[in-house]
């Protein structure tokens, strides 16, 4: 891991990875969904968005320095769909969502 990305133990670099990829996949079903265009897909894109930022979450807890040193596509994410403020990472409770 590059200084900046540091994990608060050692143990726990293949959680970042994991998380890492579970969030980049989720992104990838998640932009799908949305560049189709399907109504029918709402619910979805807000599960997708949920779990999107429980990585986020998840990432900053497990980073050294926290929210400060998450990747810069966590630091953009923002919902699609409104979610209530409570789920989300902090770093998006103060930022509009995309609709």
């Amino acid at each position: 891991m590059n200084g900046k990305y540091r994990t608060k133990d050692e143990l726990a670099s293949e959680l970042f990875i994991t998380i890492d990829k579970l969030f980049f996949e989720t992104m990838k079903n998640r932009e799908q969904l949305i560049f189709n265009d399907d109504i029918s897909k709402i619910e979805e894109i807000k599960r997708l968005d949920l779990q999107i930022a429980i990585c986020i979450q998840k990432r900053a807890r497990y980073t050294k320095g926290g929210f400060n040193f998450i990747p810069e596509e966590m630091w953009d994410w923002k919902p699609y769909y409104p979610i209530n403020k409570k789920l989300l990472p902090k770093i998006s409770r103060n930022s509009d969502v995309h609709s």
